[in-house]
């Protein structure tokens, strides 16, 4: 019988335990060439447009393709709780970036507090070829993931995060950006 980690894992046997919930602490900013971007193998994951009811918030889930319909990302907008959105909607506009753990997130609304992003990457976790310098192995490398946001002139300011279990990394997300996985090269 597999234990859960290599069923997640099954092509992984450098797996260490990490513990569920592990929080990944923010980081100081750097530049895109200096980080690797998390892959993702199988075909893209579609764009999807949402238009919600600020008060009664929404959970917007991004799939991979058939036949296996992987969670690729998790959006969690909760319920606005001031009454300055009692009568408002949020609309958003989510664009992943095809071959990575990245998304572009698009709207003019006021994000509900506390919204966050949850990557899921257990089945289409693809390390880059040139990781391998630093890191020696896929477990390696995504025991080195944090969440960033990706900003004009190639600015990546990495953001503090958590794990709440094995291959999924929630963040919060304030506002509109461009969001992704990444390990420093």
């Amino acid at each position: 019988m597999l234990g859960l980690g290599a069923a997640c894992h099954s092509s992984r046997a450098d797996l260490s335990a990490t513990p569920a919930s592990a929080t990944i602490a923010p980081a100081s900013a750097t530049t895109l060439d200096k980080v690797w971007l998390l892959e993702a193998s199988g075909a893209p994951v579609p764009d999807t447009s949402v238009t919600f009811a600020a008060t009664t918030g929404r959970t917007i889930v991004l799939r991979h393709a058939p036949p296996d319909d992987a969670i690729f990302l998790i959006l969690d907008f909760p319920a606005a709780t001031d009454t300055m959105h009692a009568r408002d909607s949020v609309h958003v506009r989510v664009h992943p970036v095809a071959g990575t753990y990245a998304f572009e997130l698009v709207t003019t609304d006021k994000l509900p507090g506390n919204s966050s992003a949850t990557f899921s990457y257990a089945v289409h976790f693809r390390a880059p070829a040139g990781a391998s310098v630093k890191y020696p192995s896929a477990g390696k490398f995504e025991q080195a993931l944090a969440p960033a946001e990706l900003g004009a002139a190639n600015k990546v300011q990495f953001i503090g995060g958590v794990r709440p279990a094995a291959d999924v990394v929630r963040f919060p997300v304030a506002a509109a950006g461009s969001y992704a996985l990444v390990a420093a090269r």
